[in-house]
């Protein structure tokens, strides 16, 4: 089976998918949305204009204009070309995000389970330990498509703490602004697992999982 949900923002989201109905439900959760992360297109938007700003500039403008007037379009035009793309379809590069990201990311792994592979406790499960949540893709077949009951990807649950701020925390009273940079200082929203919940020990067929 292969399939695509999206959850309309570009923070990393827990994802449960429950295939126990007559279609996949779809659930998304965030750690902590207030205090996680956020990924932005703005960048990337920007680079681009950036790119066309450069080329222009190489073959047209340098005998027009000088050094001091070419840095201003150079920065001038990329960034009200941005802000224009940008910001009033916001939403819409939030889904884009992900996606992007996911196609460009470098490094990603792959994974094939097999009967063997598949482990019990209370349920039978195959698990991705630990990933970034940048991308996952699967593939499942035969019996590991059968017996697929749901799939879940969450956060390892811990939090980052200096010791240096342990002090801090003891000596003086932190403001309402320090304890937000603190929170989101301490969050987990980088590191993530997966895991296949299956109803019987699949007996054939494979899954095929893609990850970063």
């Amino acid at each position: 089976m292969s399939m695509k949900f999206k959850g309309g923002s570009p923070k990393n989201a827990r994802i449960k998918i429950d295939y126990s109905g007559v279609k996949p439900n779809v659930t998304f959760s965030y750690p902590d949305k207030k205090h996680q992360t956020s990924g932005t297109m703005f960048y990337c938007i920007f680079a681009f204009f950036m790119i066309i700003t450069y080329t222009y500039r190489f073959f047209y403008m340098d005998a027009i204009l000088s050094s001091y007037q070419t840095l201003m379009v150079v920065l001038g035009f990329p960034l009200i070309a941005t802000c224009l793309v940008y910001y009033p379809f916001k939403k819409q590069w939030a889904n884009v995000y992900p996606n992007f990201f996911a196609a460009f990311a470098h490094n990603k792994k792959y994974r094939k389970f097999l009967p063997k592979d598949v482990q019990k406790n209370k349920y039978y499960y195959v698990e991705i330990p630990l990933f970034k949540n940048i991308l996952l893709d699967y593939k499942a077949t035969k019996d590991f498509s059968k017996h697929l009951e749901f799939f879940e990807i969450r956060e390892h649950k811990f939090k980052y703490k200096k010791w240096t701020e342990i002090k801090r925390e003891i000596r003086k009273k932190l403001t309402k602004k320090q304890k937000k940079r603190k929170k989101m200082r301490e969050l987990n929203d980088m590191l993530w697992y997966a895991k296949f919940y299956f109803t019987k020990k699949p007996k054939d067929g494979q899954l095929e999982v893609l990850f970063k």
